[in-house]
């Protein structure tokens, strides 16, 4: 009886020394591709956060420039304010978009973006290149004086949802 109970245990002693072998390089090896996975996750919220801060950086210079545009993206700061027709302004804002175009596409490695990250990107480029397109539109107020007049600016403002309507009857 003694020698089978040393034979077991000694057979199960081996099989845990085999088991020892075998799952720590496994352990090992899973623990690095653990840490693979958030390396990638963290460069991926990092190039997120590349791609959202060239963006803020637009808006920021943008909606002064374009107030009644930046109250349509839902940023109300401005909506005291028209936009001016004037070239100098006009020129401004195409200059913003086109630096920030520039910006976007040389500071972003899209390889880095996740799924949603890339999607983002692509949305917010996407986005600038429609504004790109409509400030160049911007030179047909001088056949069209009715680009002078954005009523539906000032209309917005009563029917919106956001803020308090005596702040928006102000503005």
């Amino acid at each position: 009886m003694k020698n089978k109970l040393d034979s077991t245990l000694s057979i199960l002693h081996s099989a845990l020394l085999i088991l020892a072998f075998v799952s720590i390089p496994a352990a090992a090896q899973l623990g690095r591709k653990a840490r693979n996975v958030d390396l990638n996750q963290a460069e991926a919220i990092l190039e997120d956060a590349r791609v959202q801060a060239v963006y803020d950086q637009f808006l920021a210079s943008w909606a002064p420039l374009d107030p009644e545009g930046a109250s349509e993206l839902g940023i109300h700061e401005f909506d005291h304010r028209l936009t001016s027709r004037d070239d100098s302004t006009t020129r401004s804002i195409r200059s913003v978009i086109e630096a920030s175009i520039a910006k976007l596409k040389a500071e972003t490695n899209v390889d880095r973006l996740d799924r949603l990250g890339e999607l983002r990107f692509r949305a917010m480029l996407a986005q600038l290149e429609t504004l790109a397109y409509l400030a160049t539109r911007r030179d047909e107020r001088k056949l069209n004086p009715l680009l002078y007049l954005r009523t539906r600016s000032i209309l917005d403002l009563p029917e919106a949802t956001y803020g308090a309507l005596s702040d928006r009857a102000r503005d």
